[in-house]
């Protein structure tokens, strides 16, 4: 991920849901969903009416080892995108 990689640093900004919206072509309210996850994650911060910001505290996941029940997962073409 790119948070977690490093690429969005803590305590960069992000688009508003308004205008993140309207940049990837979705409703807002997908977006609003998708920073309410993130949030709920601690991946991102957000202050109402005021930003939506990379977290300080980044989780840390422990990816789950589907290969040795059979299941090959490969998730490495997805990733969060910045909109200046």
């Amino acid at each position: 991920m790119t948070i977690r990689n490093g690429v969005l640093k803590a305590g960069t900004l992000l688009p508003g849901s308004r205008e993140l919206a309207k940049t990837l072509g979705v409703h807002r309210k997908t977006v609003i969903a998708a920073y309410e996850e993130l949030n709920a994650q601690d991946w991102i911060v957000i202050i109402p009416r005021k930003h939506v910001a990379v977290s300080e505290h980044i989780s840390l996941l422990k990816p789950h080892d589907w290969s040795r029940i059979g299941i090959d997962l490969e998730f490495s073409h997805l990733s969060i995108q910045t909109c200046n």
